[in-house]
């Protein structure tokens, strides 16, 4: 039996991962938990920062959008349809920056994040329930 097998077999090989330079990356996955825990979010986290937002983000709106069946509450210049697919345009384009290398998405998929960002921006302050 291999010493990767028996690693393995232990359950230190999932925890540490030293076959794919794992063990070497210790040092930083600690320092990036001592960040993370100082000021919230860790230096990884920045270098993809808006990633990272979109998929906060998009999971907020999630929530949100479930919680307005419940909670029903809409700005008052559109009503409750329009707010409903404006909400749901929001989470559309999250989703595929989340999801989605900005590199090969499609046209139609930058469009829909455009507009998601720019309806979010829009109605930022209307997010309430």
């Amino acid at each position: 039996m291999r010493l990767k097998d028996v690693l393995y077999e232990i359950g230190w090989f999932v925890s540490v991962k030293i076959w794919d330079g794992g063990i070497l990356d210790i040092p930083h996955k600690i320092r990036a938990l001592k960040l993370k825990h100082k000021r919230g979010f860790s230096c990884c986290e920045t270098y993809g920062l808006y990633w990272h937002l979109a998929r906060y983000i998009y999971r907020g709106l999630k929530s949100f959008r479930a919680d307005m069946e419940k909670y029903p509450s809409y700005p008052y210049e559109i009503g409750w349809e329009e707010w409903c697919a404006t909400v749901d345009k929001m989470i559309d384009g999250f989703r595929l920056i989340e999801g989605t290398d900005s590199w090969f998405a499609t046209e139609e998929e930058h469009k829909k994040m455009k507009l998601a960002l720019e309806l979010f921006a829009k109605h930022f302050q209307d997010l309430w329930l």
